[in-house]
């Protein structure tokens, strides 16, 4: 290849072409910055030769751990609303708000997605979803029971508020839900306080095992708040 190079004031020119040489120039081309290298560019979002690329801000590597909302199940009156709230706690410790809302079933329960306020629309039961903004896969689930505003009351049909027994012997437990307005119906829940005194099946039956003094309830299971008992005293025989 032929050609020629001459420097005229810092410039170089060769074959015909025009270029400055880095570090080289006139005084006043040093001056405003003419001359000078240029920074490497980055290709394809990976730094260049010679370029430091920053690290990522830890705030960003934060993830969610755990999601609060304070109950797992609840109760309420028709065409009633409770506004739910949720606390989001993160990798790094900090804390937030960050909850989004959803409900199982519209036509029973709404719930605004922003704001997690709950509307009783219609009896029965559903559920309402907590989970965080940004990570659904953390999440909570509130049971919620809509019943109609009239209290429910759980009444035992006995003829008797107290009953003995000596151990072996057994007794079928009556009970009955009503609401005010006189319906009745539902599901019953029956419990024994003391199951080494006596024992209560699913359907009410009472089994005395030692002597001495225990309760048998038997509660509304859509509102275990609604209750009735039953004293049992075992005797030895």
């Amino acid at each position: 290849m032929v050609g020629f190079m001459r420097v005229v004031s810092g410039v170089a020119l060769l074959a015909g072409c025009v270029g400055v040489l880095p570090g080289v120039g006139s005084s006043a081309s040093q001056a405003s910055g003419e001359g000078r290298a240029l920074p490497a560019a980055s290709v394809g979002g990976t730094p260049a030769l010679g370029q430091v690329q920053q690290p990522l801000a830890a705030g960003s590597l934060r993830k969610a751990t755990r999601l609060e909302v304070g109950q797992s199940d609840l109760v309420l009156p028709l065409r009633n609303s409770k506004v739910l709230a949720g606390t989001v706690t993160y990798s790094d410790g900090t804390r937030d708000g960050a909850v989004q809302w959803a409900s199982s079933d519209e036509a029973i329960l709404s719930v605004d997605a922003v704001t997690g306020r709950a509307t009783a629309l219609k009896e029965g039961q559903a559920t309402i979803i907590a989970s965080v903004i940004g990570d659904a896969s953390v999440r909570v689930q509130i049971q919620v029971t809509v019943r109609s505003e009239g209290a429910q009351d759980v009444l035992v049909r006995m003829g008797e508020t107290a009953v003995t027994l000596v151990p072996g012997q057994t007794r079928q437990l009556d009970a009955v839900i009503q609401d005010s307005n006189g319906r009745q119906g539902g599901n019953l829940v029956w419990s024994s306080s003391n199951q080494l005194v006596a024992v209560v099946n699913a359907t009410g039956l009472v089994t005395a095992v030692t002597p001495g003094i225990a309760s048998v309830t038997a509660a509304s299971q859509l509102d275990p708040t609604r209750r009735a008992s039953v004293q049992i005293t075992v005797v030895a025989p």
